[in-house]
C-alpha cells in the first residue's frame, strides 16, 4: 500500500512537471525578432499577405519553432500580427479609393464646378482621420498637374497640412515649385499661424528633390491674383447660433446664404488674401481646390456655392467624403441608389475601412474580430476585404500597401540569407571593418546567444565544436557557470571536439587544442567535455567554422604532402574539419586526417539532413567562395556570419 502511494505520488509529481513545461511552451514570450520573423513571412512578397498556413508551413522549418503544435505556432502567428509592435516592421500605405461615379454625378448638379473627387468617409468609426484621408486624396489627384515654377497657395487647416505633406512628385518639379500662405494670423494662441501647411509643403518638396532652395512666403498681403497658379483650401463646417454662420473659409465666416456675418469683423491681427482673389482666379480658369467633408460638409459647401451670387464661385474643384456626397445629392433631389455602380463601391469603401481599422490608427491596431463587429460583417469577410484591398484597383494603386521594414540592414541580410537559402536560422553581425578582432568578438557573442537558446528548457545537450578564429571568440564569450545557473534543468552538457589535435603539424585553431583549458578550469558533473567518438556520443548540434583558400585564411601549406590536393589547388574553395572542398561542393579528405579519425563530412551532412542545427561560424568576404562550396554540398543549415560576408553571400545567391 505504501509502495503503492509513492508511486501515485511519483506519476502526480512527473504529470505536474509535464504539465508546467506545457504552460512555459504556450506561454512563451513573443520577442521583437519572432514578431519581424512572423511579419517578414507574412509579407514578404510586397503584395498578397500570405495565408497563415503558409506562413506556419516556413516557420515549422525555422530553428526554435519546429518543437511546437501546429495549433502553438497558428496562436504564436495571431499573436505577432495583433502585436502593436509589427508596425516597427511594416512600412504602410493607404490609398483612400475615388468614387467617380458620384463625383461626375455631383459635378453636373454643382455649377462651375469642373470636378469632383470623393472618398470613403470614416466620420463613424475613425472622425479624426477625416480630413487626414481628404488631404492625402487631394495630394493624389493634384500633385500631377502641378508644373515647375508655379506658385501655389495654402489656405490654412488641418486638411490642407496633410496635402502638403504628401504631396507626391518628381524631383525636377518638387525642387522648382513655390508655395504661399493664403493667411497669417500669429496671435491667435494654440490655433498655429495658419502658415503651418506652407512650411510642411516647403519641407516635403526640398526632401523630395534634395534641395534646400524651394521657396515658400508668408506674405498673404502682398499675394496677387495673378501670381498665383492654384489655390487649395479647406471650407470648415462650424455653427454659431448668434451669428448663423454655417462655413468658414480663410477664416472667413459665411452664412447659409452666402453672406459675412454682421460680427464678423476680427478683433485680432491678421494677413489673409480676400475671398475675392479666389473668385478671380476661378474667372480666370485657374485651379481653386476646395477640400470638406462629414455630415456637417454639404451645409458649408452649399453656403459656400450661395457665396457666388456676390461676386462668382469661391472654387472649381472640390475634394468630399461619401457621407457629405451624399448629402448634397439629397438636397438637390438626387437619389444615392441612382448613382451607377453601387455595389462595387461599397466593395472599395469596406475595404478601404477594414484596412484602416487595422492598420491605419495606430494606438488601436484593431482585431479582425473588433473591425467585424465595426463593420457589421464577419470575421472571414474582414479577411477577404483586407485581401482584396491589398490588390489593385481601377485607379491603378492598392488601397492597402504593406512592406516590410527591415529594423537594421543587419536583420534583412537575416531574413534574405534565411529565404533564399531555405535556413533553419541565420544570425549576422555589424561589419567594423577597422577592427577584425571586435568583429570576431560580436560575432562569438551572438553566438552565444544562439547556443543559449539552444540548450534552454533541455535535460541533456551534446554539442560538437570545431576549430578556427571564430569558435574561439564563441568560446572566449561564452561563461559556463553562467549558463549552469541561468539552466538548472540541464544536468548534462557534452561538448565534443570534431578535430583532434595534428601534432606535429600546426594547423592554426583546432577543437581539441580550444576545449583542453575547459576541461581544467570547470569542475563539474554538468560539463564533459571529450573527444567525438561515433559510437559514442550522439550529437545533438554543430559549431563549426571554415578555411579559406583565399588570403588571410591560405591554407595551402597544410597539404604539402597531398598531391590530389596539390594538383586540384585551382578548383579548392577552402577547409571545413580537416577535408578540403572543391567550389561544386566536392569533398577530399587527406589520408592524414583520416589517420587522425578526424569527424567525417558525411556525418555532417546526415545532421543537415536529419534537422539538427549545423551552425558555421564565419567573418570575413574571402570566406564566400568556401561557404558557397559547403552549401553545395549540404554541409550546415545554421549561419553566424557578418554583415558584409552576409551581403556578398546574398549577392551571390
Amino acid at each position: 500500500m505504501q509502495r503503492r502511494r509513492v508511486s501515485e505520488g511519483l506519476l502526480r509529481g512527473e504529470l505536474a512537471a509535464n504539465s508546467l513545461a506545457t504552460a512555459r511552451k504556450k506561454s512563451r514570450t513573443l520577442t521583437e525578432r519572432d514578431i519581424f520573423l512572423i511579419v517578414s513571412l507574412k509579407y514578404a512578397t510586397g503584395g498578397l499577405p500570405l495565408p497563415h498556413r503558409e506562413v506556419l508551413k516556413r516557420l515549422r522549418q525555422v530553428l526554435f519553432y519546429g518543437d511546437l503544435s501546429e495549433r502553438q505556432l497558428r496562436r504564436l502567428i495571431e499573436r505577432a500580427l495583433n502585436d502593436t509592435r509589427v508596425y516597427r516592421f511594416l512600412e504602410i500605405r493607404l490609398t483612400p479609393p475615388i468614387d467617380w461615379d458620384m463625383g461626375v454625378v455631383l459635378q453636373r448638379l454643382l455649377p462651375n464646378v469642373r470636378e469632383v473627387f470623393v472618398t470613403p468617409s470614416t466620420e463613424d468609426l475613425a472622425p479624426g482621420f477625416v480630413k487626414y484621408y481628404l488631404g492625402l486624396t487631394a495630394a493624389r489627384v493634384f500633385s500631377p498637374r502641378f508644373i515647375g515654377g508655379q506658385l501655389i497657395g495654402l489656405g490654412p487647416g488641418t486638411a490642407v497640412q496633410a496635402f502638403a505633406a504628401n504631396l507626391s512628385l518628381r524631383p525636377e518639379i518638387a525642387g522648382n515649385l513655390r508655395f504661399c500662405a493664403l493667411a497669417y494670423f500669429p496671435n491667435e494662441e494654440g490655433k498655429g499661424t495658419g502658415a503651418e501647411p506652407t512650411m510642411e509643403a516647403v519641407s516635403r518638396c526640398a526632401s523630395i528633390a534634395n534641395s534646400p532652395s524651394v521657396e515658400g512666403f508668408i506674405a498673404p498681403s502682398q499675394l496677387r491674383d495673378v501670381d498665383l497658379h492654384w489655390a487649395i483650401v479647406e471650407i470648415e463646417p462650424v455653427w454659431e447660433e448668434r451669428t448663423k454662420t454655417v462655413a468658414c473659409i480663410l477664416s472667413q465666416p459665411l452664412t447659409k446664404d452666402g453672406l459675412f456675418p454682421a460680427s464678423s469683423i476680427a478683433s485680432h491681427q491678421f494677413e489673409r488674401v480676400p475671398l475675392t482673389l479666389l473668385q478671380r482666379m476661378v474667372k480666370q480658369g485657374k485651379g481653386v481646390v476646395a477640400i470638406v467633408g462629414g455630415s456637417m460638409g454639404a451645409e458649408a459647401v452649399l453656403a459656400t456655392l450661395q457665396a457666388q451670387k456676390w461676386g462668382g464661385p469661391l472654387f472649381n474643384f472640390l475634394v468630399t467624403d461619401d457621407v457629405c456626397a451624399a448629402e448634397l445629392l439629397r438636397r438637390m433631389g438626387y437619389r444615392v441608389a441612382d448613382v451607377p455602380r453601387r455595389q462595387e463601391w461599397w466593395m472599395k469603401r469596406h475595404c478601404f475601412l477594414a484596412a484602416h481599422l487595422r492598420y491605419g490608427d495606430r494606438s488601436l491596431h484593431r482585431t479582425y474580430q473588433e473591425i467585424a463587429h465595426a463593420l457589421s460583417v464577419s470575421i472571414k469577410q474582414v479577411r477577404r476585404l483586407l485581401t482584396k484591398a491589398t490588390q489593385t484597383c481601377d485607379e491603378g494603386e492598392p488601397i492597402l500597401t504593406l512592406r516590410v521594414q527591415p529594423p537594421s540592414s543587419e536583420r534583412a541580410a537575416e531574413f534574405a540569407l534565411l529565404q533564399k537559402w531555405q535556413l533553419k536560422e541565420v544570425r549576422v553581425v555589424p561589419s567594423l571593418n577597422e577592427n577584425s578582432g571586435e568583429t570576431l568578438r560580436l560575432l562569438g557573442e551572438e553566438t552565444v546567444r544562439l547556443f543559449t537558446s539552444l540548450v534552454e528548457g533541455k535535460d541533456s545537450v551534446a554539442v560538437g565544436l570545431g576549430g578556427g578564429r571564430a569558435v574561439r571568440a564563441f568560446l572566449e564569450a561564452l561563461d559556463f557557470d553562467q549558463l549552469l545557473r541561468q539552466h538548472p534543468s540541464l544536468k548534462r552538457l557534452t561538448l565534443c571536439a570534431l578535430t583532434p589535435n595534428p601534432f606535429p603539424r600546426v594547423l592554426g585553431v583546432v577543437a581539441e587544442t580550444l576545449l583542453a583549458p575547459l576541461a581544467t578550469r570547470y569542475k563539474t558533473d554538468r560539463l564533459q567535455i571529450c573527444r567525438y567518438t561515433p559510437k559514442g556520443i550522439q550529437l545533438d548540434a554543430v559549431f563549426l567554422s571554415v578555411g579559406s583558400s583565399l588570403a588571410p585564411d591560405n591554407i595551402f601549406f597544410f597539404a604539402q604532402e597531398e598531391e590530389e590536393i596539390a594538383s586540384m589547388r585551382e578548383q579548392i574553395a577552402g577547409l571545413i574539419l580537416f577535408s578540403f572542398i572543391t567550389h561544386e561542393g566536392r569533398t577530399i579528405t587527406p589520408r592524414w586526417a583520416r589517420e587522425l579519425g578526424a569527424f567525417s563530412l558525411n556525418l555532417l551532412s546526415k545532421m543537415v539532413s536529419q534537422g539538427k542545427p549545423v551552425v558555421l561560424l564565419a567573418q570575413g568576404v574571402h570566406k564566400v567562395p568556401v561557404i558557397l562550396a559547403a552549401r553545395r554540398a549540404g554541409l550546415f543549415n545554421c549561419l553566424v556570419v557578418d554583415r558584409d560576408l552576409a551581403e556578398a553571400l546574398i549577392a551571390q545567391a
